[in-house]
């Protein structure tokens, strides 16, 4: 049973007459008879009785033009919108910092001028993200800090700048070496995060922190430091509305600064739609970062 069977069955069905519904199909007598006869066989059984020149649908016959007519229309017209490129579903997995702060306004945007562009958002960090790229469970994804080889391609979109914080804007007031700030209490992200993975590559060996809490959101350990002399390590735009309410305090560190690489990983074999995508997302990704930096200056 094909697509083009059923359009040809709902057709004789309408006008109940080979003739006149070949020539509304543009095809010849013969090959519509034998397009119904493989559409029967495949049913075992027919769907008409004949009289004459004249079909009329059967029992089994109403029953399938009753289950297929609308179906096929949806299937109809998803053949079409494929056929000329009015479908596009990007399923997209992205870190944390990125999905809440940057990309779903993008995203939007986007959408806004293609109404026929769909996008699903999944919130993972950046472990979670590669692990559902190489199982293809996700087509797009957004990841901070170091990306592992794969059969996948990886793009750079900007650089990061991580910031320790505290509640405590006493800590705020003069620049320290990271080794006089360790015991203090520090909330960090959960493991898999890549904003923690930068955090700790880049700090000195022999440097052991008082990890006192692991959260695997960025907005409940903002809450979290808020009055506290705490601290942790956040991305400078996650961190750029509490700087400016003056609810969170830059502390300033000594010969050590965190950065990372903010990146789009994909499929290799992509098709135009999707690369004209990719480069509107590009373009679109560094001028809203290049804002949040300005603004948290």
């Amino acid at each position: 049973m094909t697509l083009k069977q059923i359009h040809h069955f709902l057709t004789l069905a309408k006008f109940k007459h080979v003739t006149k519904s070949a020539k509304i199909l543009g095809i010849s007598q013969s090959a519509l008879s034998l397009s119904l006869k493989e559409l029967e066989q495949s049913l075992n059984g027919p769907l008409f009785n004949r009289q004459g020149k004249q079909l009329f649908l059967n029992d089994r016959g109403r029953l399938f033009y009753e289950e297929t007519s609308l179906i096929y229309e949806k299937l109809f017209e998803l053949q079409n919108s494929l056929k000329e490129g009015n479908f596009f579903h990007l399923r997209i997995a992205v870190s944390q910092s990125i999905g809440t702060y940057l990309l779903p306004s993008i995203l939007l945007d986007f959408s806004a001028k293609n109404p026929n562009f769909h996008f699903e958002l999944l919130i993972e960090n950046s472990e979670n993200i590669i692990n559902m790229l190489q199982n293809h469970q996700i087509d797009v994804g957004f990841v901070e800090g170091e990306i592992p080889k794969g059969d996948f391609l990886t793009q750079s979109l900007a650089t990061d700048e991580l910031i320790v914080v505290s509640g405590d804007k006493n800590l705020a007031k003069e620049p320290h070496f990271i080794d006089s700030i360790a015991t203090l209490p520090w909330i960090l992200r959960e493991d898999g995060s890549g904003t923690k993975e930068v955090f700790e590559n880049a700090l000195p060996k022999d440097i052991s922190l008082n990890v006192a809490l692991q959260i695997n959101t960025n907005e409940a350990i903002k809450e979290a430091l808020k009055n506290r002399k705490a601290l942790s390590c956040l991305s400078s735009f996650v961190v750029k509305n509490e700087l400016e309410q003056k609810t969170l305090f830059q502390v300033p560190l000594i010969n050590l600064k965190f950065f990372r690489t903010l990146s789009m990983v994909t499929y290799p074999n992509k098709d135009e739609r999707f690369l004209a995508w990719e480069r509107e997302m590009k373009r679109a990704f560094k001028l809203k970062m290049s804002k949040a930096h300005e603004s948290s200056l």
